[in-house]
């Protein structure tokens, strides 16, 4: 018995201009992914019917499906040149927008989508997707609010939506900007997420975040546990199942996050100070060394990422890979803070000086470093810079009661004794049984 391929082969070699068998067997070829046979059929019919909507449609689609973008978006500016009002060519132009980096003009056709349509369930989806700067936190959680209003089972719609509320950057009415703030609303939208899908590892690890921050230990590792096992890529998910467990247990599972992110830096300086913890010093500095290596290696490739987006206008992405690279800089320059503080056990004074130039020039704020440079700033007599540095550091981390005592003996020395006596009184505020400090003050 034929096939209904061969069927359509024959009607098309009796009549080479039929064209609705060319589309019936462009479309067989094309659910066999026979790209080639597929376009064929649809072009050799377009020249017999150039308005063809839905041979356009079809051809649109496929080149979208091989990335072929140009070719897809001329497909669609074809059907709109004869139907204007046509809600899926305008989509699709959407998503060839997307796929080649242009936002500005993905939102346009969207919402050219929804002027035609405005049940267009996934023109709503798409809009929320690009609607992620704060001053549109609240246009990105109508768009997401109206995908599951339209489809309850809509379970992109209800993951975005959570991680919209509890991730998204917004500012109140005062113009302050604010990150998230929803939690109780987000995880209601990750358990809706789950009971879609209960193995929706991305909805799982999120829930588990917020069992953590609100002292559900028990839930939350377990739930964070059956997301890493589910896909062990979420870093976060395995630092704070890390600081749920138990020291041992802990060290066991940072092992294990390793093992799949071998070069993270974040997880290196976690390992490194539980290790230090434990008075695991070998281990702990081997870790300290691995983080200032990956942070480096990690930072170069963010550093490319971001140029690449900021040179197609995608800013709110470059600005979120900056916050990574500043967050690797801050690993890199504790690492060095520490090694600079085991290697004044060993008197290696050489060493202590190179970790905190090199840590000073990853993170200038860091106020151990800042503080460690003013001490040795000090003992070569160089008094005003060890001033300098030490009014950043109290700054930046105003518990220090040292820094405070440092501070207020170099100022004393200098002749300016009322900030002096200052920085004495906030030494014993942070230290009350403090001798020195004591012994410094002058009674009123």
């Amino acid at each position: 018995m034929a096939s209904a391929k061969e069927h359509l082969l024959k009607a098309i070699e009796l009549q080479p201009d039929f064209v609705d068998a060319r589309y019936q067997l462009a479309l067989l070829y094309s659910r066999e992914d026979d790209l080639p046979n597929a376009i064929g059929q649809l072009e050799t019919l377009l020249q017999t019917k150039p308005d063809h909507t839905d041979a356009l449609e079809l051809l649109a689609k496929l080149h979208l499906q091989h990335a072929e973008f140009s070719e897809a978006k001329s497909n669609l500016e074809s059907i709109l040149a004869n139907d204007p009002r046509n809600p899926d060519a305008h989509y699709q132009l959407g998503i060839a927008a997307l796929e080649t980096n242009q936002p500005h003009d993905a939102i346009y056709h969207f919402e050219k989508t929804l002027q035609q349509d405005p049940d267009y369930l996934d023109a709503y989806f798409q809009l929320g997707l690009l609607h992620d700067s704060p001053e549109d936190f609240a246009k990105a959680r109508s768009y997401f609010e109206t995908t599951i209003d339209y489809d309850p089972t809509h379970i992109a719609g209800h993951f975005r939506l959570g991680l919209l509320l509890r991730h998204g950057n917004r500012y109140d009415q005062t113009g302050n900007l604010l990150h998230g703030g929803f939690d109780e609303e987000a995880r209601k939208e990750f358990e809706a997420t789950l009971r879609l899908n209960p193995k929706h590892a991305e909805a799982m690890a999120e829930l588990g975040q917020i069992q953590a921050e609100n002292k559900e230990k028990a839930q939350a590792i377990q739930t964070l546990s059956k997301a890493l096992e589910l896909n062990p890529a979420r870093i976060d998910a395995w630092l704070t199942l890390a600081i749920l467990q138990p020291i041992e247990e802990a060290g066991k599972t940072l092992q294990q996050a390793l093992e799949v992110h071998p070069q993270h830096p974040t997880l290196h300086i976690r390992t490194a100070q539980l290790a230090l913890s434990r008075q695991s010093n070998l281990k702990a500095e081997k870790h300290f060394q691995l983080t200032i290596e990956h942070s480096l290696s990690q930072n170069t490739k963010l550093r490319q990422e971001a140029n690449d987006l900021l040179a197609h206008n995608q800013f709110i992405q470059a600005r979120k890979i900056e916050a990574d690279i500043a967050k690797f800089n801050h690993h890199r320059a504790e690492a060095h803070y520490q090694l600079s503080l085991m290697a004044q056990t060993k008197e290696d004074t050489q060493q202590v000086r190179q970790h905190l130039d090199e840590g000073i020039i990853a993170n200038p704020h860091h106020p151990g470093i800042l503080h460690q440079l003013a001490i040795d700033e000090s003992l070569n007599q160089n008094d005003e810079l060890a001033i300098e540095l030490l009014r950043k550091s109290v700054e930046i981390e105003i518990q220090n009661p040292e820094a405070h005592f440092l501070l207020a003996t170099l100022l004393e020395k200098k002749g300016d004794i009322e900030m002096a006596q200052n920085h004495y009184l906030i030494t014993l505020d942070l230290q009350p049984d403090h001798p020195e400090a004591k012994a410094r003050i002058i009674p009123t």
